[in-house]
């Protein structure tokens, strides 16, 4: 940085980028994916297994970050009761999530 070349260090910029979050991928994308889904993403069809996997049971949740995976379960089985395609077990709650 003492030297001033911009393109110097933004060529290093890069290069760590790429060995650290893949070819492409900024430091900013990596930020807003941990944001959005913690270290590891979801899908919709994984959601499914998984509320179907605990729905008479539910989860225990420990050490996960900031509970996006359990927030994305809760907000999946809700939108999988209102439309008809899971029926609730009889618990007061639709899960229950101990962090």
């Amino acid at each position: 940085r003492a030297s001033g070349d911009t393109q110097r260090i933004n060529a290093v910029f890069e290069k760590i980028s790429s060995i650290a979050y893949g070819v492409g991928v900024k430091p900013q994308d990596r930020e807003d994916f941990l944001v959005k889904y913690g270290c590891t993403g979801w899908t919709d069809d994984i959601l499914a297994y998984l509320i179907r996997l605990g729905k008479d049971k539910g989860f225990v949740e420990i050490g996960a970050g900031n509970g996006q995976w359990a927030r994305a379960i809760q907000d999946k089985h809700k939108e999988l009761c209102a439309s008809g395609n899971i029926i609730p077990a009889n618990r007061t709650k639709s899960f229950d999530f101990i962090l």
